[in-house]
């Protein structure tokens, strides 16, 4: 049995109309200054690095971006 067979004809025009338009696909590029692919790297002791781990999963946030938002907020960036 053809699995199509229930198919109208109007809904298998439908459908390939749908997928003969061109979409971009995807989300728009970020511009240069959206962008965030500056790397700094950091050593801490382990009572530091835990400390910060356990705030960023008490606000249920990356630690990168924990600590982004500290130095945002002290205006260092």
């Amino acid at each position: 049995m053809n699995k199509f067979a229930n198919i109208k004809k109007r809904e298998i025009q439908t459908h390939a109309d749908i997928q003969s338009q061109k979409h971009p696909g995807g989300r728009p590029k970020k511009s240069d200054k959206e962008k965030k692919n500056q790397k700094i790297y950091l050593s801490l002791t382990k009572e530091e690095k835990e400390r910060l781990e356990s705030l960023a999963k008490e606000e249920d946030i990356p630690l990168g971006t924990l600590v982004r938002k500290i130095l945002k907020k002290h205006s260092y960036i």
